[in-house]
């Protein structure tokens, strides 16, 4: 729980530390990961070393789609992947998130506070000119539908001080405080008066220590009046009169979402307003929403109770004023008494029933070392934690850093309302109890959309403007980085250029299926059946019969509900229309079903309320009807009304049989990804298929990646010296693994995150240089598909990395890359290749700017042949001498340039084989007695 202070209270605590790596050889087990998170920042990589620390920034596994074959909730893979990572051996990864643009913040109303607009050139909303005051809004640390479950509150602190007196001659306007009240730039005071309805808040800019006390200058008084109403029309004289009053509803603190709302007053009550508004419930003005008055834009009304009713809702409240300058000389001087307080507040965050976490002792100014507007997101955070990219956007960042440590452990789930804040906020009627509980402002955008997941074509997993050839990418990445017109970041998997300690990559989630957005694409309506039309009257009828009279039939409207597809834990509003014409009191019956038949229908409600509010307890498929009743009469049932309760509701799945158009895709990325390594020249790509690809299908994807060729738009052979498909290596199939961090049904999830923890447990165990094949995958209960058997040779042959069953766990049986070239072919060789251009780089670093002189020349020579012979006592090379497996050769001459400064150093390798085929022959002798012979 996140507290003011600084010190902590006596106690052990654990912390899981990884063993440090020796530092003879350059690390080869740090991976990176790129996909799909539920919160973090975006494009951004983030150092992961657990899988608690992973989620606590990236959080829980996020659904995305539904698949309709199995009749399940498709998650995203990059949380899977980093989980079998680090089971399999792992110790240190790279994440970064990506997302489409369509990725956003949530934002929450704080209860009681006011922002004032920065003075400056007049802003207008759509709706007129923006008030000098708008509600202000917190949002989420990262973009993402992740924090919809959020509660937020607020609740006021306030520390007595001892006030000596106040001064108010125009050279010398202000505050005369005792020693003991110790006043700082940045707080905020409060003087309330005695029986006075005004109260004064002072945020203290410059302090001046007399002897006596303090002085505290006042710069930027803010005048308060509470007990205060608007003024009625003149044609009102009444106390029974009502009149009409127009409100400024500010969805932002920057007016861009503002709603005027139209309130009728009674003259004898004016702290009750009677709103006419079409927004449901769960999006109308809540408790702790601010109005102001458009004709008065300093006369605000904080809402306290709500109660829905037929046609808009009933609001209380209290009004108070925001004075735009101070009281009359006669009503300063009446002013007598004053009572000053130092103002803190504090933020409350809970989700569900669990226990709020709160950040106390919260500044209303940026002066203010714990100002509440420099909560950091979590971009800013890990900029600043790593002490890379731009500096904190606020106006003096080492002012905060207190603050944003104390929202560090654990994660404070809030931020700033924006990156530059130098506002002044100020409590209105603010409460010292966390009451109510608001939650995220209300918006039509899809949760999927708000994560930036609306599209698999449109997420940039890659760098748009890096899509060139390797050799220049390098190049291109620095200028675009420190020398463009408008430097800026990499985005995508391009932002791990710069992790020289990174030696593997994977895209999890690339290998998705497209989802396809169903929102208006609803299943069949169940109606009553069709009732036959009754047979034509005889003309023979005798008698003497009077007309009938035929009541109306009383109708209910069109059922509708907000919002049309709720995420589970949501709560929804149904709503149906009141029939025209209706003279006697019209009753209504709401029923719900999980059939379209309604065999097993519940009765929700009964009687004349015109909505219902319910809440998405559990996900499904769950279909509603209403029917009118008067005088005993019964309506017709209305039409079916069909909602969708999930994850993820209103998105489904693509079927297999449709992915065809997506494998370019897919092939591109892919192609992009071992570009980039083939640009470092030490990654490895390490890359897998959707799940429905079969042996064929798998196959000739490693073909299209040999012969794709983005230079020309279409499948033509690779330009001769560019191989850049050693830096590939393909894993198929998934996986099945049971999870103790998931518990429940096995969960399906691509190769390559685990292939990535068993490459980097083979490296910190044996070496780099030992091929990581034939090692058990940890917590595998199965494979999908299961491929053929008899199909293993085809693999075998396209090099795809397939993944076996035997008897001590589900093991890869090849370690291959995708290259045609047969030295380049076993992914050790590339990860051994790896290796020697990381150690080269690093000792040869050591060597720059020395005289170029046979002195530097032995000493190169035996740092390099040490380094060597190193990795062959390790097993690295073949031979059985020196010179049989290494040569360290340093050329002479002119043409080596060294005239220019240039010095050439030549490593030639020999390097290892691993043992594939073991052929035992069982000899028997005359003497009927057996032996073996290994070959």
């Amino acid at each position: 729980m996140s507290s003011s202070s600084t010190r902590r209270l006596p106690g052990i605590r654990f912390e899981a530390q990884p063993p440090s790596a020796p530092d003879e050889l350059p690390r080869m087990d740090v991976a990176a990961f790129v996909g799909f998170a539920a919160s973090g920042p975006l494009d951004h990589p983030v150092l992961v070393e657990d899988v608690a620390r992973f989620q606590a920034i990236f959080g829980q596994d996020l659904p995305i789609a539904w698949d309709k074959e199995r009749g399940e909730t498709v998650h995203a893979y990059l949380a899977p992947a980093v989980r079998a990572f680090f089971r399999n051996g792992g110790r240190r990864c790279w994440v970064v998130r990506v997302a489409g643009r369509g990725a956003s913040y949530n934002r929450f109303l704080i209860p009681g506070l006011l922002r004032l607009v920065p003075s400056g050139p007049e802003q207008t909303t759509p709706r007129g000119h923006l008030p000098p005051f708008a509600p202000a809004y917190a949002r989420a640390r990262s973009e993402g539908s992740w924090s919809d479950p959020l509660l937020i509150s607020a609740s006021l602190s306030a520390e007595p001080l001892t006030l000596l007196g106040r001064t108010t001659m125009p050279a010398r306007t202000g505050l005369r405080l005792a020693s003991s009240a110790e006043p700082a730039r940045g707080d905020l005071l409060r003087v309330r008066f005695e029986t006075t309805a005004y109260t004064l808040l002072l945020p203290v800019e410059q302090v001046e220590k007399e002897e006596e006390g303090w002085w505290v200058h006042e710069i930027s008084p803010q005048w308060l009046r509470s007990g205060v109403s608007p003024e009625p029309p003149p044609e009102v004289t009444s106390p029974e009169d009502e009149w009409t009053l127009t409100l400024l509803w500010m969805g932002d603190d920057a007016g861009l979402d503002t709603r005027l709302l139209t309130a009728t007053v009674k003259q004898k009550d004016t702290s009750t307003l009677e709103l006419e508004t079409e927004l449901p419930l769960t999006a109308a003005p809540g408790p702790g929403a601010l109005l102001c008055t458009q004709d008065e834009e300093r006369l605000w009304f904080i809402v306290r109770n709500v109660r829905p009713k037929k046609e808009g809702l009933t609001v209380t409240g209290e009004w108070v004023e925001l004075m735009p300058s101070a009281p009359s000389p006669d009503e300063l001087l009446s002013l007598r008494g004053g009572m000053c307080e130092r103002l803190t507040f504090g933020l409350w965050v809970r989700r569900g029933a669990e226990s709020p976490t709160r950040l106390e002792g919260l500044g209303f100014w940026s002066r203010h070392p714990r100002y509440w507007g420099a909560l950091p997101t979590d971009l800013a955070w890990i900029q600043r934690a790593a002490q890379e990219g731009p500096s904190l956007a606020y106006t003096e960042p080492e002012l905060h850093d207190e603050l944003r440590r104390s929202a560090s452990e654990p994660r404070f789930p809030l931020a700033g309302s924006r990156d530059e804040d130098d506002s002044f906020y100020f409590p209105l009627a603010m409460a010292a109890l966390p009451e109510p509980y608001l939650g995220r402002v209300q918006t039509s955008e899809h949760a999927l959309v708000r994560d930036g997941l609306e599209r698999l074509r449109d997420i940039p997993f890659v760098d748009e403007a890096m899509l060139g050839g390797p050799l220049a990418m390098l190049a291109q990445a620095h200028f675009i980085q420190y020398q463009s017109p408008q430097p800026r970041a990499l985005k995508g998997i391009h932002s791990l250029l710069s992790k020289e300690e990174v030696t593997l990559v994977a895209v999890p989630d690339a290998v998705h299926r497209p989802w396809n957005d169903n929102l208006e694409k609803k299943a069949p309506r169940a109606a009553p059946p069709a009732l036959a039309p009754p047979a034509p009257a005889p003309d023979n009828v005798q008698g003497d019969f009077q007309d009938c009279v035929h009541p109306e039939v009383p109708l209910a409207g069109h059922l509708s509900a907000s919002p049309s597809s709720p995420v589970l834990g949501e709560s929804f509003e149904l709503s149906w229309s009141t029939p025209k014409g209706k003279q006697e009191p019209v009753l209504y019956t709401l029923e719900e079903a999980t059939r379209e038949d309604f065999e097993n229908a519940l009765v929700l409600h009964q009687g004349p309320a015109e909505r219902m509010t319910l809440f998405a307890q559990k996900t499904g498929t769950y279909h509603y009807r209403v029917r009118a009743s008067r005088g005993g009469l019964l309506g017709p049932w209305s039409q079916t009304l069909d909602v969708s309760i999930g994850d993820r509701p209103g998105y489904t799945l693509s079927s297999a049989e449709h992915y065809g158009g997506h494998q370019e895709h897919l092939v591109t990325l892919h192609h992009a990804l071992m570009t980039m390594c083939a640009a470092r020249g030490d990654l490895l790509a390490v890359l897998s298929l959707p799940e429905h690809f079969r042996e064929d299908e798998a196959i000739g994807h490693a073909e299209l990646l040999r012969r794709y060729s983005p230079f020309q738009g279409a499948s033509s052979p690779l330009r001769p010296g560019v191989n850049i498909l050693s830096h590939g290596a393909l894993y198929h199939p998934w996986l099945l693994v049971s999870e103790v961090e998931a518990p429940g049904a096995p969960r399906r999830m691509p190769p390559d995150g685990a292939a990535c923890g068993v490459l980097a447990r083979r490296a910190n165990e044996r070496g780099a240089w030992v091929t990581p094949a034939n090692e058990p995958w940890r917590d595998v209960v199965a494979l999908s598909p299961r491929l053929e058997r008899q199909r293993w040779p085809e693999l075998l042959d396209a090099q795809v990395n397939s993944l076996v069953q035997e008897p001590r766990g589900f093991v890869s049986l090849t370690a291959s890359t995708l290259t045609e070239e047969p030295d380049l072919v076993p992914i050790h060789v590339r990860r051994t290749l790896a290796l020697l251009r990381r150690a080269a780089l690093r000792l040869g670093t050591t060597y720059v700017f020395e005289n170029n002189t046979p002195v530097l020349h032995r000493s190169v020579q035996r740092g390099f042949e040490q380094l060597l012979s190193r990795l062959l006592t390790q097993g690295a090379f073949a031979g059985a001498t020196r010179e049989d497996s290494f040569q360290v050769v340093i050329p002479s001459g002119p043409d080596t340039g060294s005239g220019q400064g240039r010095f050439l150093v030549e490593l030639r390798v020999a390097l290892s084989s691993p043992l594939t085929f073991l052929n035992i022959r069982l000899v028997q002798h005359e003497d009927r007695s057996l032996f073996t012979q290994e070959s």
